[in-house]
């Protein structure tokens, strides 16, 4: 077995909507950037993996080869939301396993306009529940009844995340907005408004991962993989729910992040920096809490509070995350773990933690047909 897998090199096109670019257009900024950071020619590069969603089977092959055909072996996943993260952990097993000394993970998407399908024929559908938006609304209204938190906390929530996106070059939704505005903004379900759901977006981001040996060949900058984590839902998660997507993320995050701190060696004290799954506002308050980051009930006046600032005592979505960097369902996964690489080496720009974190955590989730939960933590 090799040692921890190593972040060498990212790469993002800007997420926005792009609609006179092909996804494969996107991917060759994305990939071109990040094979660039970590002074790898695309010809070194053994196996390579894809998460993308809303594309024809195949879809990993047609990107990736507008790189160039060199016969690699291309896979490609589908986790939902959680695509390249799940991409992310195959690529490092690839690693663990010595399969490989050089791959590359891309998530990318175009995202179509419309509803996206989920899953059909369950009751979900029959009374309203089945799209993302009145799922996690339900979750607000569930948190709301059992914390009393106030709908203050969740517009709180996409305050910072857009103060962050007008400090990220790559974002979305580059635009600070009050409070006032957030909560006046149209409903789409009570209680979540327009601008606590994530916007819809296209984009791109690509990571290099290699092994220790590798990066002593390439010379490359890297940050170290700790831990990996990802598992579906259990008939055990379903225990504690109302069985909402929102509500199984939150007790499978829970589960996947113990393993992750104990293969990881560290705790949820330790974390500097958290990338985490917050399409919708109500989702950020509940996986700050799944993650152990802090007590029950206690992220809402943590959040009114500031200290999930990038500045704060514990730092979330310093890049804007799904609610204003944009979530390209495929792409989400990759755009996290680069901001942790950034965070980690210091080079984040004017995002920037004034003292970089030793280590940060990613937290994705994929719903529908295609739940899993991946929780990842790194170290410099």
């Amino acid at each position: 077995m090799s040692a921890n897998p190593l972040v060498a090199g990212v790469g993002l096109h800007p997420f926005g909507r792009w609609p006179d670019l092909t996804a494969g257009d996107m991917v060759r900024k994305a990939a071109g950037d990040a094979l660039a950071a970590a002074n790898v020619p695309f010809s070194d590069v053994e196996m390579v993996f894809c998460g993308r969603v809303q594309t024809a089977s195949g879809g990993g092959f047609e990107v990736i080869s507008e790189l160039g055909m060199t016969g690699v072996p291309i896979f490609t996943t589908d986790v939902a939301c959680a695509s390249s993260s799940a991409a992310f952990k195959q690529a490092c097993m690839a690693i663990l396993a010595g399969a490989a000394d050089v791959t590359l993970v891309v998530g990318y998407e175009r995202m179509r306009k419309g509803v996206i399908a989920i899953n059909e024929g369950t009751y979900k559908e029959a009374i309203g529940a089945g799209l993302m938006p009145p799922r996690y609304a339900l979750k607000a209204r569930d948190y709301q009844t059992r914390y009393g938190a106030s709908a203050d906390a969740f517009a709180a929530v996409s305050v910072k995340a857009h103060r962050n996106g007008t400090l990220n070059p790559n974002a979305h939704h580059q635009k600070e907005l009050t409070l006032e505005e957030v909560m006046g903004s149209r409903m789409i379900a009570e209680p979540l408004t327009l601008y606590q759901c994530c916007p819809t977006s296209d984009g791109a981001a690509a990571l290099v991962v290699m092994s220790d040996s590798a990066a002593r060949r390439y010379g490359s900058t890297t940050i170290r993989v700790l831990a990996a984590e990802m598992a579906a839902p259990s008939f055990a998660d379903l225990q504690h729910n109302t069985e909402t997507d929102a509500d199984l993320h939150d007790a499978t995050t829970t589960r996947v992040a113990q393993k992750a701190y104990e293969v990881a060696g560290v705790g949820p004290g330790d974390v500097g920096v958290t990338q985490l799954h917050d399409a919708f506002t109500s989702g950020e308050l509940s996986r700050i809490e799944a993650l152990g980051l802090c007590g029950e009930g206690e992220a809402a006046d943590l959040t009114l509070r500031g200290e999930t600032a990038i500045n704060g005592r514990l730092p979330v979505n310093t890049d804007g995350g799904l609610l204003s960097r944009g979530h390209p369902l495929g792409a989400t996964g990759a755009a996290q773990i680069a901001e942790i690489y950034l965070q980690l080496l210091g080079d984040a720009g004017p995002r920037q933690i004034a003292e970089p974190p030793l280590i940060g955590l990613c937290q994705n989730a994929g719903g529908g047909a295609s739940m899993g939960v991946v929780v990842e933590i790194f170290s410099r």
